[in-house]
């Protein structure tokens, strides 16, 4: 069997592969060294970049790829840690494997050692009862105002239910206490949802600083969620916060489920990015980086073949690099009907002079006006685009000779368009 060394090399994210070791990743993609002084370090030294896909250790020079952090984690050999990084047994489908006979019983050992220890922690879909709960604990008001900060439909923070942890210590405890009224502190603890501080011997919810709480949704169940900080008095190494050993998936997969064959389907970066597609009326989910393009697996690039699929990384350098990696993806799996969104292009259809990085940032740029009680903008030359109802031309609002017409023909569309949403 022939192996794309260079895909698995490019395309398997060294922070989910250093989970699955058992490895403690931070927030800031930092880890304590596996390598050096017995493995008992105290402070984490070791880095592990998203986008090269390596790890380098800052204390003992230790350097190298996913793949060299498997042999080196677990010594086994090179083929051995493809096989644990892909799920694939190549060993046993090739018969003509000259490493299917002369792998150790050590090195066999170690890798079932490191797969229990996997199967032994926190799985996809196993706290969603305590996720739920959570959510609907919380209150929506901040979410909703730092969506409309960044022209992202309100009825999104419902639709997507995206809430908010209250900045009121207090109220974060009165939260935890109900919790606890159901579920037990370890279960809270394991879920990666609270953490146990040694100087209080209390729990803290670990979204204190990142209070806009993202829920990833799959088959109707809460998998992960994520937090992003709102507050801008705060100090955080990143924006962005997620729950410790659960590797967060694709976002917003359970729309795949309700596409039919022949609708266009945006594969973007970051939540707000799918988010502000949404407010625009298009389809999107978002895979976080071009790391994580692997998180495509066969499920999802099977209801991928039946879609138009437009690819849309962000305006720089990781954007590039998304757009690259999953193109690759795409052709190799026989998936022919793809395209590249140009943003610069986009850009000037929305008559935006400055530079846009991203969609939001389009979204925040353009000129958004009222006209009655609606707020639109100029879309490309001849459309106007009315948030929550679509856009309407230039041509039917010449027709429109009152307020009274404007809100009968949006109404319509909006109707029209529920319609369409339930027919799917």
């Amino acid at each position: 069997m022939k192996i794309d060394i260079a895909y698995i090399k490019n395309n398997y994210p060294i922070v989910d592969i250093a989970m699955k070791l058992g490895i403690e990743v931070l927030n800031n993609n930092m880890c304590k060294c596996p390598f050096h002084k017995g493995g008992q370090e105290k402070n984490a030294s070791m880095s592990l970049h998203v986008y090269t896909n390596r790890y380098k250790c800052f204390a003992c020079d230790a350097k190298g790829n996913n793949i060299d952090l498997v042999m080196r984690t677990t010594n086994c050999s090179f083929m051995k840690a493809i096989e644990f990084i892909t799920g694939n047994n190549y060993t046993a489908k090739s018969k003509q494997s000259s490493y299917s006979s002369s792998s150790s019983s050590k090195e066999t050992k170690a890798i079932a050692m490191i797969n229990a220890k996997t199967k032994a922690k926190p799985i996809q879909k196993r706290y969603h009862d305590v996720y739920k709960s959570f959510i609907d604990l919380l209150d929506d008001l901040d979410a909703i105002n730092y969506l409309a900060s960044r022209n992202i439909h309100k009825e999104d923070a419902s639709i997507y239910q995206i809430k908010n942890l209250s900045a009121d210590y207090n109220s974060q405890v009165e939260i935890l206490k109900q919790l606890q009224t159901y579920y037990s502190d370890s279960k809270l603890v394991e879920s990666g949802l609270y953490g146990f501080g040694t100087k209080t011997n209390n729990l803290y919810n670990k979204f204190y600083k990142h209070r806009l709480i993202i829920c990833y949704i799959a088959d109707d169940k809460i998998i992960s969620l994520q937090g992003r900080c709102i507050d801008s008095n705060l100090l955080v190494k990143s924006k962005y916060l997620y729950l410790q050993g659960n590797a967060t998936a694709v976002y917003n997969l359970d729309i795949l489920n309700n596409l039919k064959a022949g609708e266009d389907l945006i594969i973007c970066e970051g939540v707000i990015d799918c988010l502000s597609w949404h407010t625009l009326g298009k389809h999107a989910i978002a895979i976080g980086s071009a790391c994580n393009v692997s998180k495509l697996d066969k499920d999802i690039l099977a209801k991928l073949t039946k879609l138009n699929i437009y690819i849309a990384g962000d305006n720089d350098r990781a954007g590039k690099a998304m757009n690259k990696s999953l193109t690759k993806m795409l052709d190799n799996n026989n998936i022919t009907k793809y395209y590249n969104i140009d943003l610069p292009s986009i850009t000037k259809s929305f008559h935006v002079k400055t530079h846009c990085k991203d969609i939001n940032d389009i979204l925040q740029a353009i000129n958004i006006e009222n006209l009655g009680n609606y707020k639109y903008c100029k879309y490309q030359a001849d459309e106007l685009y009315f948030f929550g109802y679509g856009t309407i031309s230039k041509s039917e609002l010449d027709n429109i000779t009152s307020s009274d017409d404007l809100e009968l023909i949006l109404k319509f569309k909006q109707v029209f368009n529920n319609i369409i949403l339930l027919a799917r």
